[in-house]
């Protein structure tokens, strides 16, 4: 990219000479993730995104940027780019996500709640690996703090919902909700959310089909593998 992206002058890199030297590289980084391309809220910004193959990679730039960042704040940031405000982590990313996560997890240089942003995320990426039961100790994991990011709680509500807990997870997004009550950007993803889990909720409870994975690939692995957990997590519950 040749345009820089606090003042749009034109330049090799990201940030002109100038700009790199004054401004806050990670604040910078947190803004660009978390912009949505096409708002209007930053004209400049909007233009870079409309010259890429696809806009919703402009998040991707405060990858490159973090470069002059120290560890553990470079890794933090880049584990950030893979998904955004999102809980999704596409899958040839998921291997680098547990392999970060494990090399950063004990540096004081992360606070609690940067760990558990990371941890969420971690939760998404074990539910769509298959890993249901590694998902469930971590989910469970997460609700016993007392606070958590917004984006947490919408990791496991996902979870929840998708495995049937239905009440549980409109417990997590109520909790979600009232997290992140200063960060608009949130306001869709739950809403989104909520309009899932009532789905899946009115489909099992109507007697249609309920939540099934349907991967392109190992469908049927991945279908068993569910279904194996949510029989032995019903009848754990029942007995309960």
């Amino acid at each position: 990219m040749t345009t820089c992206l606090i003042c749009g002058k034109k330049d090799e890199g990201c940030l002109c000479g100038l700009c790199r030297q004054t401004t806050n590289i990670e604040e910078l980084c947190g803004k660009l993730i978390s912009y949505v391309p096409g708002t209007g809220a930053n004209k400049l910004w909007d233009d870079i995104a409309s010259e890429l193959d696809d806009p919703r990679n402009f998040k991707n730039i405060a990858f490159s940027i973090s470069d002059a960042l120290p560890t553990p704040r470079k890794e933090y940031v880049r584990l950030l780019c893979l998904s955004g405000n999102s809980s999704n982590v596409r899958k040839g990313s998921r291997q680098w996500l547990y392999e970060t996560y494990e090399c950063i997890k004990k540096d004081p240089g992360l606070s609690a709640n940067e760990l558990n942003r990371i941890r969420g995320m971690v939760l998404g990426a074990l539910f769509m690996d298959y890993r249901y039961d590694d998902a469930e100790l971590l989910a469970s994991r997460l609700m016993d703090q007392e606070s958590i990011p917004w984006q947490v709680y919408y990791n496991v509500a996902d979870f929840y919902s998708k495995t049937r807990r239905y009440d549980e997870a409109a417990d997590a997004i109520k909790a979600g909700i009232n997290a992140s009550l200063e960060d608009p950007s949130a306001e869709a993803s739950f809403a989104d959310l909520t309009d899932k889990n009532e789905k899946y909720r009115s489909a099992e409870t109507t007697g249609k089909k309920e939540y099934m994975p349907n991967p392109k690939e190992d469908k049927e692995t991945a279908r068993k593998t569910y279904r194996f957990f949510s029989f032995y997590r019903n009848r754990s519950g029942n007995a309960k």
